[in-house]
């Protein structure tokens, strides 16, 4: 049963996905940044400004320095103020303050979507790529489980990239983990409310 809901899940984020950059959309794979101001561009999205603390037992992932840049056709920079985090095998987008915020809640926990990209991934070429996502939680007993639901996208900001949806039991501390191709990343965030 949680297999089908987390099924029904990841339609929906990829449905919502789809929708939002079908026309251009600036969706991201995380909550905005605390610091975040809203554009006048047609495709920007109210954001409401807050920060969050984070407790110094949660190791949150650090921007790398030096940075990882990723191959040719991706910037060297990803958009709004993000950074990108992994190598060349697998890398991902995060924010610099750590935290993901605000996020809808459903019977199975706190909903967020994910991006992953490799050197060389085509969307057009693996609409159901082989990604396997699991969390554990860092200052409590929650564990998301692999899954391996993966679907495609493809964004101008982004380009090429492989989605997930996870859905977090309990707000907190936690470790995401991908694995493509035998190749792993895992990366430190807080949740909050």
């Amino acid at each position: 049963m949680k297999r089908l809901q987390m099924m029904v899940v990841l339609l929906v984020l990829s449905t919502g996905l789809w929708g939002c950059t079908a026309a251009g959309g600036s969706e991201t794979a995380v909550s905005p940044p605390a610091t975040h101001q809203p554009t006048n561009s047609p495709t920007a999205r109210p954001t409401p400004i807050f920060r969050t603390a984070v407790p110094d037992a949660c190791p949150i992932t650090q921007p790398p320095d030096p940075a990882f840049i990723p191959p040719k056709p991706h910037a060297a920079v990803p958009p709004n103020g993000e950074f990108w985090y992994g190598s060349n095998d697998l890398w991902t987008v995060l924010w610099p303050h750590g935290t993901w915020q605000q996020l809808p809640k459903s019977e199975d926990g706190y909903v967020n979507k994910l991006v992953w990209f490799r050197e060389g991934y085509v969307w057009t070429e693996e609409e159901k790529p082989a990604l396997t996502v699991s969390a554990r939680q860092l200052d409590g007993d929650g564990v998301v489980e692999p899954f391996t639901h993966a679907t495609n996208g493809f964004q101008e900001d982004y380009n090429s990239f492989m989605l997930a949806g996870i859905a977090l039991p309990a707000l907190g501390c936690w470790e995401i983990s991908g694995e493509y191709q035998g190749h792993i990343l895992s990366y430190v965030v807080w949740v909050t409310p």
